[in-house]
């Protein structure tokens, strides 16, 4: 026989039921006495997930780090904020589909983040001799370049990366995996191929004009550092700007999607061990992400369980990550879970 659930059934009962985790009541029990019985997933239809930005950074890492600066025009100084972004301040926005909308989430957050840090210093100004004093970026079709042309740099003694602020960093994960930079087997790093520089007005800076500088005494343009967390950092300096390209290929490899496996639990069939658990596993399903709203999975061959219960009258459904901490429910945007189980006598 053959049993479809729904998420978006039994709601008065089970409030909490969404597409990734569901409870059905069936309407009439089953009472599977005259033998041991077996089930398996005959088919789903789930809805469409936003994208996995899970791993593009270590787990706990920050993605970018900035610097904001403003003038304060009572005293005559400037004071400054770091800004810090983790993963989990934009990947749940359903605005990120691709590289360019990955990097306009940062961008969105940078500023909202810019403002927040400064609302009770009155009358303070983003700009000084004319000059701007935190991070410029523009677009140039599906380029992104951080203009550092009109960026005034404050000098702070004795406080963050050789004292000038602002400043802008990138976790080197995701720059490795965006083709910002490169490792040589040597384990030197070098400009990869989706970073290019920009010199200001064509020409390149005086020996004295440097942000960053080696153990020489040399004018650096790309400096890392490791913090007290062990995160490799790449500065980029602001005596020129700096391209970034080829956002969306590079993205769409780093996510690795729109392909990945996805793991449905259910409480009708007996445990099983995967890996060092005992769970309720029902089956592991290939998502192909293919941007029409819903996703059909049905196995040319099913997978069959012992029925854990001889009466079944409540089923729950769950269905998560199968990577991460904890294996997270699935993130899927509005929709419904649709769920047929297939029950047969086991022969």
């Amino acid at each position: 026989m053959y049993v479809t659930l729904l998420s978006h059934a039994n709601r008065k009962e089970f409030p909490s039921n969404q597409p990734n985790g569901f409870k059905n009541r069936l309407p009439h029990p089953l009472r599977l006495t005259d033998g041991p019985w077996q089930v398996g997933l005959s088919s789903i239809s789930i809805p469409d997930t936003g994208l996995n930005l899970d791993h593009t950074v270590p787990a706990g890492e920050h993605v970018f780090w900035t610097t904001v600066v403003r003038k304060v025009t009572d005293i005559r100084n400037h004071i400054f904020d770091h800004q810090y972004m983790k993963m989990e301040d934009v990947k749940d926005g359903d605005s990120i589909v691709d590289g360019v909308s990955f990097m306009k989430a940062y961008i969105r957050w940078m500023e909202q983040d810019t403002v927040k840090d400064f609302e009770r210093e009155y009358e303070s100004t983003y700009k000084d001799n004319g000059k701007y004093l935190q991070t410029q970026f523009k677009w140039e079709g599906e380029d992104l370049i951080l203009d550092n042309s009109t960026v005034d740099r404050i000098r702070f003694r004795g406080i963050g990366i050789d004292y000038l602020m602002p400043h802008f960093a990138f976790n080197s994960v995701l720059g490795e995996k965006m083709g910002w930079i490169q490792k040589l087997s040597d384990g030197t790093w070098l400009l990869g191929p989706n970073l290019q520089m920009i010199y200001h007005k064509k020409q390149v800076p005086r020996h004295g004009e440097a942000d960053f500088r080696d153990a020489d005494g040399d004018p650096l343009l790309l400096k890392n550092t490791i913090d007290r967390n062990k995160t490799l950092w790449f500065w980029l300096s602001f005596r020129l700007g700096w391209k970034f390209t080829n956002l969306n290929i590079a993205f769409r490899s780093m996510v690795k999607e729109p392909t990945r496996s996805l793991h449905v639990y259910s409480d009708v069939g007996g445990s099983s061990m995967v890996g060092n658990r005992t769970t309720d596993l029902l089956r592991e399903i290939n998502y192909l992400r293919e941007g029409r709203g819903r996703v059909y999975f049905e196995p040319q061959h099913i997978q069959y369980h012992p029925v854990r219960n001889q009466v079944v009258d409540i089923i729950e459904v769950q269905l998560a990550e199968t990577t991460g901490d904890g294996e997270d429910l699935v993130k899927f945007k509005p929709g419904h879970t649709l769920l047929t189980l297939h029950f047969k006598k086991d022969e």
